[in-house]
């Protein structure tokens, strides 16, 4: 078992968006899809990919998920979904 203090957890974070195609049709995409994640004291994390990849948004929304928990040392601080 781990023992080590979780800093950080991100639980189910979805991300999705809604496009019109033509002006009237509808087209939802999820940009993140149920992304959970959890640091521990001491770690460090970097997340990589491709332009256009979803670094920056993953990053934003970590801090006001659209959907799922954010906790910090324990603590919820937003919870949605």
């Amino acid at each position: 078992m781990d023992e080590r203090k979780t800093v950080l957890s991100v639980e189910h974070l979805t991300v999705s968006f809604t496009q019109y195609e033509r002006g009237f049709r509808q087209v939802s995409f999820a940009a993140i899809r149920d992304l959970s994640v959890t640091v521990h004291e001491g770690e460090m994390v970097a997340v990589v990919g491709s332009s256009g990849s979803g670094k920056s948004l993953l990053a934003c929304r970590i801090m006001l998920p659209g959907a799922g928990r954010l906790l910090t040392v324990g603590r919820v601080l937003h919870k949605r979904g």
